[in-house]
């Protein structure tokens, strides 16, 4: 197969290829063109919303500083303490054996 056989646009003119292509490519940019529009138009219209649909306040209540689940830094401390030197016992037991 060569080249010339291989590019043959005969095909192509006689089977109304060339209408069938702008005609895709006119549908592409068509839908491009809409989405950019709406993209640009998208400010707008949630401000048109928000009129319409104010934002709700928070329902959350305050959180309470005392009951954070968090543990106070004393037991932090313990178990930083309780794990090195469970890793330093370990690591003595290896270096003996």
């Amino acid at each position: 197969m060569t080249l010339a056989s291989a590019v043959d646009f005969s095909q192509v003119f006689a089977g109304k290829g060339m209408a069938i292509a702008a005609t895709g490519m006119i549908i592409v940019f068509v839908a491009l063109l809409l989405i950019t529009m709406f993209i640009s138009a998208l400010p707008h219209l949630l401000e048109m919303i928000s009129r319409i649909l104010p934002e709700v306040a928070d329902h959350h209540a305050p959180k309470d500083a005392s009951r954070s689940l968090l543990p106070d830094e004393a037991i932090l401390a313990a178990i930083g303490f309780v794990l090195h030197t469970e890793m330093q016992r370990e690591v003595g037991t290896e270096e003996t054996a």
